[in-house]
């Protein structure tokens, strides 16, 4: 059975989403068919095709039938709300990417320190993310 989200829980599932990410941001610049959707995203067709039904599902996305071809687009009411969220989002990438570092720094101290020396360990966690650059994903850390 499907939960049914309040808009503020929809809003919050689809931001929280990758494949949602591309998509909306695609479509910000303008109209697009599934195809140039999947060209601009990388992603594969039908996982764009399922993503569209459910954004479309949720009023976020429309779309307009021209001929044969569709073109999909973001939703006027939802596109200011959009675009300011991706713009805070590009402005603060490099503190969203100090706040990954953090998080990473404290599972890494959770998970080697049970009562140890954490703020010696704390500095050695940021040393080697820093080494082995900040993009790693948490999975990865935890996989140490």
């Amino acid at each position: 059975m499907r939960k049914t989200y309040t808009q503020k829980e929809t809003i919050y599932e689809i931001i929280g989403n990758k494949s949602k990410i591309k998509i909306l941001d695609a479509l910000l610049s303008g109209p697009l068919s599934v195809n140039k959707i999947v060209n601009a995203t990388n992603m594969e067709q039908t996982n764009v095709s399922h993503t569209l039904k459910y954004l479309r599902t949720v009023n976020v996305v429309n779309r307009r039938v021209i001929g044969r071809n569709h073109e999909y687009f973001v939703s006027e009411e939802i596109r200011p709300f959009l675009k300011k969220i991706f713009s805070d989002i590009k402005k603060n990438e490099d503190l969203l990417k100090k706040a990954g570092l953090i998080a990473a720094m404290v599972i890494l101290t959770l998970k080697f320190v049970p009562n140890g020396d954490i703020t010696n360990l704390i500095t050695t966690s940021y040393q080697f993310i820093v080494q082995n650059n900040t993009t790693m994903s948490i999975s990865s850390i935890l996989a140490l």
